[in-house]
This record gives structure tokens, sequence and C-alpha cells, in this order.
């Protein structure tokens, strides 16, 4: 008896993914794809260099990941609370920016891999030199509008420091390219050069914040993340460079220069209510605590982030899994209970680690400064444990097109805001509220999901009903 080789059994799984692929897209679509477009996305996905790159982007996201928790802690260990909120605060623009930035990047992995696949690799090289063009003028507006504001902004998250929002502002006018360029390296399968990228930004941001301590401007090591974005905006636009395509694409520009608006606003909302959730606690903490206070938040932010992070790893597997039981038309609940309890899972030792073993932990992970917020970081931990698993919820009917989830966890923000705005006297009153928040986001999508089938009943009979009405 013999046994299939390694190489064949990875070539097999290969291919069901990419036939799951174009079956779940084929069901959502009125047409379906051209016996070329699927022999030419099987071969892509039987590629031994596609299967290596996407090797090596997995082992650079998790090295990433671990450089990103190197420089926090680093950070957490060298600057004063005061300084620490800068750094806070400009990840906190950088994230809201990157709403904007990640839905451009979702259109452009998304469209161009379709162009792609359709017509060949120019009608993609053509539709990302489209959106390119598209979004310059409007950046470089946005960059003016956010120099202007400055003395404004300085005044509302208290705070002299010029240099932070100057930076900033080259952020802004590379950052949509950037990700436009990184969505294109998607779509194009290079995961190689995406690992690249990926390694590149912790790396950079590291090695700039050692050089700032060493030379005793430790005060500016918020300067690592401007520095990070325009390197990665460079790499990224050296590695397209060498990909143009020979050849121009005979493909109609009607289709190439178009695409998709509802696609686009809904991953725009998809982005925003997951990043809101991270970023408007820590303006409204620069806003409303003391400098001291806005780099104690920051701190237990990152330790929250943890829950995040440790849980969120079943999510790569979410769109694939979920895809290929639609497109087979087959109940997909089994699977989603699946991730939701190894998500539960990963979320529960990321809580008695950091949230009960805070007082050991937290101070071990970020330094003996760090015991100032240990009070606070079990019910801000559990908080942000309910949020990581209502996620799995949101983005599992994302996959299946049901967009109410994202609405109502778009919606909850509001509330987020609300109790931050009446509750913020103190470090506790503000982790206090973002529990609530966070919590109320679990209970919430969860009644949805065990009361789905009554809110589409309801939702049937109240169209039939106004139909009749109409008539």
């Amino acid at each position: 008896m013999s046994f299939p080789s390694l190489a064949k059994i990875f070539r097999k799984k290969n291919k069901m993914l990419a036939e799951a692929f174009i079956e779940s897209e084929e069901v959502s679509m009125p047409m379906s794809f051209s016996s070329r477009f699927k022999k030419r996305l099987l071969s892509i996905s039987n590629n031994k260099q596609v299967f290596i790159g996407g090797s090596f982007l997995v082992i650079a996201t998790f090295l990433a990941n671990i450089l990103n928790y190197i420089f926090n802690a680093y950070l957490g260990r060298v600057l004063t609370f005061e300084d620490f909120s800068l750094i806070g605060l400009i990840g906190g623009l950088y994230s809201f920016a990157s709403i904007f930035f990640g839905a451009y990047s979702t259109i452009v992995n998304y469209r161009s891999g379709f162009l792609i696949g359709k017509y060949g690799d120019a009608a993609g090289y053509e539709f990302w030199k489209y959106i390119k063009k598209q979004i310059l003028y409007p950046a470089i507006i946005l960059t003016i509008l956010w120099l202007i504001a400055i003395p404004f902004l300085m005044s509302f998250f208290h705070t002299n420091n010029l240099l932070l929002f100057v930076l900033f502002s080259f952020v802004l006018l590379v950052g949509f390219t950037s990700n436009i360029n990184q969505g294109f390296l998607f779509s194009r399968m290079m995961f190689g050069s995406l690992a690249i990228l990926s390694l590149a930004d912790p790396l950079v941001k590291l090695i700039t914040t050692l050089i700032l301590v060493i030379i005793g401007l430790k005060i500016w090591a918020f300067s690592a993340i401007p520095a990070s974005v325009l390197i990665v905006f460079a790499v990224g636009w050296f590695l397209i460079a060498k990909q143009v395509p020979q050849q121009k694409t005979t493909a109609p520009l009607s289709e190439v220069h178009s695409y998709s608006k509802k696609f686009f606003f809904v991953s725009l909302l998809t982005s925003f209510s997951t990043i809101a959730y991270f970023t408007f606690d820590i303006f409204l903490a620069k806003h409303f605590l003391t400098p001291d206070q806005a780099g104690e938040y920051a701190l237990l932010s990152l330790v929250g982030k943890m829950i995040f992070f440790i849980g969120n790893l079943t999510s790569p597997f979410i769109i694939p899994l979920i895809s290929r039981y639609e497109g087979a038309k087959k109940n997909s609940l089994h699977a989603l209970y699946a991730i939701l309890g190894l998500t539960a899972f990963f979320v529960f030792c990321g809580f008695i680690l950091v949230g009960v073993f805070g007082q050991f932990t937290v101070p071990l992970l970020y330094g003996e400064k760090a015991r100032v917020i240990v009070p606070y970081v079990s019910y801000f931990t559990f908080g942000m444990a309910c949020y990581t698993i209502s996620s799995v919820l949101v983005n599992y009917y994302l996959v299946r097109k049901i967009y109410l989830f994202t609405v109502v966890s778009s919606l909850l923000i509001i509330l987020q805001i609300v109790l931050l705005a009446l509750f913020h006297t103190s470090v506790q009153s503000f982790a206090i509220a973002m529990s609530v928040a966070l919590a109320a986001n679990l209970i919430v999508t969860m009644s949805l999901h065990l009361g789905l089938k009554k809110i589409q009943t309801f939702g049937k009979y109240f169209k039939a009903l106004s139909v009749s009405e109409d008539k």
C-alpha cells in the first residue's frame, strides 16, 4: 500500500481551495466564470512559488507580531507616560487613517485579481494605475487640509508637539498609494514580496527607535511610525516596478476602469467598525485625561490588544472555510461554531495570562512602570475578550453577505463614544466604560445570531406587507 507524497497533498488542498472560491463567487454573482478564468485560477493556486511565498508570509507575519511587541514593550520601559501618550496618539491616528487605506487595498486586491484571471496580468496592472491616479489628488488635498488644521489638532489633543502632526502629513500623502500597492501585490499572489513588507514595517520602527534612544532623542520616538510608512511605501513601489507587463491590455477600458461601489463601502464600514474600537478611546483619553493618565491608558490599551491578537489567530480561516461551505450550498454553522470554540479557547488563555495573573505578567512584559495599570487590567481584558469573540460573528456573516452584523457593530461605536464622554474622570472610568461597550458588542451580536431566522422572517413579512399596501 502506497501513500501520496506531501507535495501531492498540498497540491490537492490548494486546488480544493481555489474550486471553493470559484463556487462561492459564482453563487453570489448572476454570471459564471469562463473556463479560461477557472483554469488560470487553478493553475495559480497549484503554483509552487505561490505556496512557498505564502508560507514565508505566514512566518513573516508571526515574526512581525513579535517585533511589534518588542517595539511597544521597549518604549513602555524607556519613555515617560507623557511621551508614551504621543506614541498612542500617532498610532491611533494611523489606525484611523488605515480605515480608508485598507478599503482601497481591499478593492485593488479583489478587482485586480478578477481582471488578471479574466484578461491577464496587463489588465490588473492597468486597474492598479487607474486607481492610483484616482486617489492622487484627493490625497494631496487631504494632506493640505491636515496641515491647515494642525493648530486646532494641537489644541484638541493638548500637546505642543508640532513635529508629530507634520510627520503624520507624510503618512496621509503616501498611505493610500502604499496600501494600493500592497493590494496589487496580493492580487498577483506575490506573497514573498508581501512577506518583505510585513517585516520591513516593524524592523524600521524598532531600528529608528533604538537610534533615537541612543542619541538621546527618545522624546521623538513617535517618528518611528511615519518612518516605517515611508520605507514600506518605497519598498512596495520598487517591488511593483519589477512587475511591469511588456504588453498593454486588450480588455475593454470601461471594465478595467470600474469597480463595485457597494463592495468598497462595505469594506470601508468593516474596517471602520474594527479600528474605531481601538482608536477612538485613545483619542478621547488624550483629550480628556492628563498627559500622564493618557500614557497609562495607552499602555493599558496595548495590554488589552494582546487578547485580540491572540484570539484573532483564527481569522485567516474564516473566509476560505466558510466560502467553501457557502459555495457548495452546505450548512456552515458547525464550521462557525468550531472557529468560535477555537477563538474562545485562545481568548481564555490570553485572559488568564494577562487578565487573571496580570499583577505578575504585565510588569514582567512591560516593566515595573506598568504596575500602575494592574488594577484595571482584569475587566479591561474581559471586555476585549468579548469583542474578539463577537468579531468572529461579524466576519462570518460578512462572508455570507448578511451585512446586518457589520452595520449594528458599527452603530455600537456610538455607545462607546457616549460612555467615554460621560465617564472620563480617570483611567479607571475609561477602562470600565470601554469594558461595558465591548461586552455589549458581544451581547448584541450573539442575540442577532440566535434570533436571525426570526429577524429574516419578519423582514420578509414586512416587505410583503409594504408591497400589498402599495398595490
